[in-house]
Order: C-alpha cells, then sequence, then structure tokens
C-alpha cells in the first residue's frame, strides 16, 4: 500500500466512524420516540403534539447536514 492511499484512509477513517456513531445515535432516540407513542397512549393531547415534531426536525436536520 503506497503512503497516499494509507494516508487517504486514516483520514477517512474519522468521518465514517462519526457517521455510525450518529446514525446509531438517530435510530436510538426514533426508536425511543416510537415507544413513546406505543407506550403512552392515554397522554394529552398537548403533550403528544409537543413530542411528535421532535422525530421530524431529527429526521430533517439529518437530512441536510450531509
Amino acid at each position: 500500500m503506497s503512503p497516499e492511499s494509507a494516508l487517504a484512509i486514516s483520514l477517512a477513517r474519522g468521518p465514517l466512524v462519526g457517521t455510525f456513531l450518529g446514525l446509531i445515535l438517530y435510530g436510538v432516540t426514533c426508536l425511543q420516540a416510537f415507544f413513546y407513542f406505543q407506550t403512552y397512549e392515554d397522554d394529552r393531547k398537548g403533550l403528544k403534539i409537543t413530542v411528535c415534531p421532535l422525530p421530524v426536525v431529527w429526521n430533517s436536520e439529518r437530512t441536510y447536514a450531509n
């Protein structure tokens, strides 16, 4: 392996690991929102309306970050 390709692999490893960790955390937060809506069906509508936009905001942030 040439030094240039080793440097390219080394430089690409950081963003790759960061992206994977970010995607894992994004999946955890989406799963938490899903479990909330499945578990607490009897919560007030005002609370659900407060929680509902959060996954939408997370999704748009993740979409436009790339």
